[in-house]
């Protein structure tokens, strides 16, 4: 199930979502946010069929190749780095249905912005340290170095520097 990014007004009338192609499952407005977003709220609720809705659905789009082909940059918003933060946090509180499968997809994302067997602490700080990237953190390497850490070393974030993007 892909969520979508946006529903227009139409949609919302009609109560069915019109046809469109593949979306990269981002955590900006990709099933990657929206899903952890689902399952925060399931969670504070108690909702354990919302709670394994979310995570199948953040399943299915990281096993879509047509999806993941709609993600075409590494960036924290948007790309590779950011879906695998918030696949890595979302597996941190996986029910356990699902708490075998998120991790699973995880290296794979990361391949896709460092070499498998790369260090993530140093591909990290040669992020950082090189001047043709943009300093951001949405777009730039800072976002792409912090989201790297995390799912890169498996261990929770040592701040709560995702906290502004409401996945912590």
């Amino acid at each position: 199930m892909e969520l979508p990014h946006w529903v227009t007004q139409g949609e919302l009338r009609r109560g069915r979502l019109g046809s469109s192609a593949p979306r990269r499952p981002s955590w900006c407005y990709g099933t990657a946010g929206l899903a952890r977003a689902q399952q925060l709220a399931a969670l504070a609720l108690g909702d354990t069929s919302r709670q394994i809705d979310a995570e199948n659905a953040l399943v299915a789009a990281l096993t879509d190749p047509e999806q993941l082909k709609a993600t075409t940059d590494n960036g924290l918003c948007h790309g590779f780095a950011g879906l695998a933060h918030a696949v890595t946090r979302t597996a941190d509180d996986a029910h356990p249905s699902t708490a075998g499968q998120l991790p699973a997809a995880i290296p794979a994302l990361l391949a896709a912005v460092i070499p498998p067997g790369t260090d993530p602490e140093l591909m990290a700080t040669a992020l950082i340290q090189d001047e043709k990237g943009g300093p951001g953190l949405l777009d730039g390497v800072a976002g792409i170095a912090l989201a790297l850490l995390s799912p890169g070393t498996a261990a929770p974030p040592r701040s709560a520097w995702d906290a502004c993007l409401l996945i912590a």
